[in-house]
């Protein structure tokens, strides 16, 4: 499950002791450019939390934030594996949001610890998912070189 195991997502109430992979083994929030929509299209830049999914949608939240997981490599345009939870009120938020950036190789991710790290679009996917997950006790060692 990628949309309810990270530190932000909806309806959490995740404290810090509850991270106990440690909180520079632990992202929060990374860069995402990629919407993938119904009919492959991306479109605009929003930014990802780690794990779960759009909060908002409509008149009510014209810019909602919108939460992503960490399901596939960096700067990925598919989603395998089914649908990530909606909103239901806006057909783009039917698929999952992934990490990803406009730089070249990578995106930008904070950990919980409250460093950056610029992660490689070519890191290992174990690891990766491995970093949103705040409490699965895998080391994750040498991931942001």
């Amino acid at each position: 499950e990628f949309y309810n195991n990270g530190v932000l997502y909806a309806n959490s109430q995740t404290r810090m002791r509850d991270l106990t992979d440690g909180s520079s083994n632990t992202f929060m929030l990374g860069e995402t450019k990629y919407m993938v929509t119904k009919d492959g299209t991306t479109s605009t830049f929003y930014l990802g939390w780690s794990s779960s999914i759009r909060l908002g949608s409509g008149s009510t939240m014209p810019h909602p934030v919108t939460m992503a997981a960490a399901r596939e490599q960096i700067n990925s345009r598919t989603v395998t594996g089914g649908t990530a939870p909606s909103s239901g009120n806006d057909s783009r938020t039917s698929y999952s949001r992934l990490f990803g950036s406009f730089h070249e190789g990578g995106c930008h991710m904070l950990l919980a610890d409250g460093s950056t790290h610029f992660l490689s679009e070519n890191m290992d996917l174990s690891t990766y998912q491995q970093l949103g997950i705040r409490n699965d006790s895998l080391p994750v060692g040498g991931f942001g070189q």
